[in-house]
């Protein structure tokens, strides 16, 4: 699933959000009927855009939040598999979510460049997975993501914190975005809650 070229347009929020505040209280965030959850700021946006994905719409979500100077986000969908392996979905997604980041940043006159330094295999649950240091970026991140093909579709989650200082919420973060065995709820809606 081309999952990346889906995150340009809402990332680059992401970019324009970041700026500092104080700090806020933190929540689990699981979406209803998805297999991932995190530890968030509890004061984020939620997007839900429906996107053309061949010939039919397909959803992608999006949490977004801030505390202090690092932006947290998180990505979710689910869409037809089309024989990609799942290193090359999540390849495609952080290409995407780097390219949206980048664009947003572009719009303020900043210049973005990030080449992921390194990555490690974080699969679990039956989910692939891989986290990403992105600390050589313009702004430093670090990134997780989780793919699995179930049947037809293939369900992508996607986790990133940019930061512009060390903190420790970074690691908080990344530590408690996981996922879990498949849901036995129906995969027909994407209802979602905070």
């Amino acid at each position: 699933m081309a999952t990346g070229a889906m995150l340009g347009s809402h990332t680059s929020e992401t970019s324009r959000a970041v700026v500092p505040s104080s700090r806020v209280s933190w929540q689990r965030f699981q979406p209803a009927g998805e297999n991932f959850s995190a530890e968030v700021p509890s004061d984020g946006k939620q997007i839900r855009n429906s996107v053309p994905f061949g010939d039919q719409m397909i959803d992608v979500n999006y949490y977004m939040a801030h505390d202090g100077q690092a932006v947290y986000a998180l990505m979710w969908t689910t869409g037809p598999f089309q024989g990609e392996t799942d290193n090359a979905a999540i390849d495609a997604t952080l290409s995407g979510l780097l390219k949206g980041v980048g664009a947003g940043y572009g719009s303020i006159g900043g210049k973005f460049s990030c080449e992921p330094h390194s990555n490690s295999d974080i699969s679990m649950a039956g989910y692939a997975g891989r986290e990403f240091d992105l600390r050589s970026c313009t702004i430093p991140a670090m990134s997780r993501a989780y793919t699995k093909v179930i049947g037809s579709q293939r369900q992508v989650y996607l986790g990133a914190v940019f930061y512009f200082g060390e903190d420790p919420n970074v690691t908080k973060f990344l530590g408690s975005f996981t996922v879990k065995s498949q849901s036995s709820k129906t995969r027909s809606s994407s209802k979602t809650s905070r």
